[in-house]
């Protein structure tokens, strides 16, 4: 990251469901203040993937915190909050829309890596 840059994304991590990590589930995901999983901003549930959407608008560090502030959930984010989304909207600039990711975390910082899914056979026919 440069110095003074704000990232501005048009793409943002929703929940989805380790069982079938296609589907959407409604809300956005942030990394956890521990940067061990991942924790959806209104309700605060836990979530171990997220899928990477394309949001249509432009979102910034800056509306990251209001969104957290206005869901009255700031105990979501570390002290150095701004920095920390920062951070996670710069890794989040890696990856392609469609992405299933997943946290992990590495001397004392989290990281965000690309979960690879086997892939579904397409076959019609019966097995």
């Amino acid at each position: 990251m440069i110095a003074g840059h704000l990232e501005i994304m048009r793409k943002f991590l929703a929940p989805t469901s380790t069982t079938s990590p296609g589907r959407i589930i409604k809300g956005f995901l942030i990394p956890s203040a521990s940067g061990r999983e991942f924790v959806e901003i209104e309700s605060g549930k836990i979530y171990e993937v997220g899928l990477l959407v394309y949001v249509g608008k432009d979102i910034s560090a800056q509306d990251v915190l209001e969104k957290v502030g206005l869901s009255n959930r700031s105990d979501l984010l570390p002290e150095n909050s701004f920095e920390f989304i920062e951070d996670y909207l710069n890794q989040l600039a890696n990856f392609k829309v469609g992405d299933v990711l997943r946290i992990e975390l590495r001397d004392q910082a989290f990281r965000l890596l690309r979960v690879k899914l086997p892939r579904a056979s397409r076959s019609k026919l019966p097995k």
